[in-house]
């Protein structure tokens, strides 16, 4: 009994020796790995707009809207916030604003026939007034959608239009921030909406 107690001890300590002598080693090499995992899911999830990651970090935030009465045919079936708010902190150049957290709003139509679709983005006046913000910063907003870089600058509103098939869901990505050039020295705020019309 004490011989095989001692054979396994013995076969027990080299086993421990062999991993002391390779520590090193097996150190960098969990480290490695787990560096590469780490950058490869961060770049997955911050320059990767369509990958799975940015999917699931954009519908974790995905709150349920009520269709509207007005919109039986064609409803906004939900969005990534009920509520767009940009401050300071969202005054980017482009390149920054096309890789900045996006909204994701999508709509369906319910009926057999092909419908139209407007997006627009609307000033929240209510949440302006409890804010206390006296001036409009709507010229100011940069968007891209559908890989398409705009301005409201002309005074539209319009984010998107388009039509949907019949029983059609989509997803529609939109970025959103203020140019580069606004000063930040002020609180600058915007509050809105994203509207469906049909």
């Amino acid at each position: 009994m004490e011989k095989k107690k001692t054979t396994t001890k013995k076969k027990n300590s080299k086993a421990v020796q062999a991993l002391q002598k390779n520590e090193k080693q097996y150190t960098y090499l969990f480290v490695g790995v787990f560096l590469l995992l780490f950058l490869y899911f961060g770049y997955q999830l911050f320059f990767v707009p369509d990958s799975i990651f940015a999917k699931l970090q954009r519908t974790s935030t995905t709150i349920a809207v009520e269709p509207k009465e007005e919109f039986v045919d064609l409803n906004m079936v939900s969005t990534s916030s009920e509520l767009v708010t940009l401050t300071e902190d969202n005054i980017l150049s482009d390149e920054e604003g096309e890789h900045s957290t996006p909204y994701a709003i999508h709509i369906k139509n319910n009926t057999d026939t092909v419908l139209p679709y407007r997006i627009i983005l609307k000033e929240d006046l209510v949440m302006k007034n409890r804010c206390g913000c006296e001036d409009n910063y709507f010229s100011h907003i940069r968007y891209q959608v559908n890989q398409k870089t705009k301005s409201f600058e002309d005074g539209s509103n319009l984010v998107l239009e388009g039509e949907l098939e019949s029983r059609e869901e989509k997803e529609i990505i939109v970025y959103l921030w203020f140019e580069e050039n606004l000063s930040s020295e002020k609180d600058i705020h915007f509050h809105g909406q994203f509207i469906l019309e049909s």
